[in-house]
């Protein structure tokens, strides 16, 4: 177990459709990352191998599942950007909406695509306090969260890097998107991003540097947004 505060204070959870916090906490803590970023491991996880799998893994998403990844044949990124968010595209026209609704998250084909940024925003408490956790900064931030709410100014040695969960290897033309890809994904995810920002911009632990290298690094991954 990780040492400090923080651990033994992060006692609720609001994750996708499950909400069991005390809508008077002290905090909601937000563990986030670039939106483009989210989206193409977001992809990766919930991608099935097989139907096979999906129905023997995931029974009570198979449907949902099945109609985005396997009937539409969306097995890497790229391809589904590619096929299914462009009009020269060859995916059927379902095919497509499911791809633009999906990505927009009004359609719940997969799970971390509709429980987006806007999602779990919307769903804290109005003038709730937000502690984040940036994926891109993790030993940093989360000492920083550590040290805010009265524990040590460093309990993870700078140095330290943090366990990764699902780091399997993955074929390099998983994690592919070309630069025409991530500048349509980027258009696709204006309002994502924009939610995104906000969360940024509340959070009580993050100093105006800290947000500002945010926004440097959203700008190098989405220049126009």
């Amino acid at each position: 177990p990780l040492p400090g505060l923080l651990p033994q204070r992060t006692t609720r959870m609001f994750h996708a459709d499950t909400y069991d916090c005390h809508d008077d906490s002290a905090y909601f803590l937000f563990v986030i990352r670039d939106p483009v970023d989210r989206i193409r491991s977001a992809f990766l996880y919930e991608r099935p191998w097989n139907e096979e799998t999906l129905k023997k893994f995931h029974p009570n998403e198979y449907d949902r599942r099945k109609a985005f990844f396997i009937d539409c044949s969306y097995y890497y990124m790229e391809d589904y950007v590619q096929r299914g968010l462009t009009k020269h595209g060859d995916a059927s026209e379902e095919c497509k909406m499911k791809a633009f609704t999906a990505l927009w998250g009004v359609k719940h084909y997969s799970c971390h695509f509709f429980f987006n940024y806007q999602f779990h925003l919307e769903g804290i408490p109005k003038g709730a306090k937000i502690l984040v956790i940036r994926n891109e900064h993790l030993v940093d931030d989360w000492n920083g969260v550590e040290e805010y709410i009265g524990g040590e100014k460093e309990v993870i040695p700078s140095n330290h890097s943090l366990p990764v969960m699902n780091g399997s290897q993955k074929n390099p033309r998983d994690k592919y998107l070309s630069k025409e890809g991530r500048k349509i994904v980027c258009r696709q995810l204006c309002n994502e991003i924009i939610n995104y920002k906000m969360i940024l911009r509340r959070a009580v632990n993050l100093s105006p540097a800290d947000i500002d290298q945010s926004m440097k690094e959203l700008r190098k991954s989405c220049p126009h947004y």
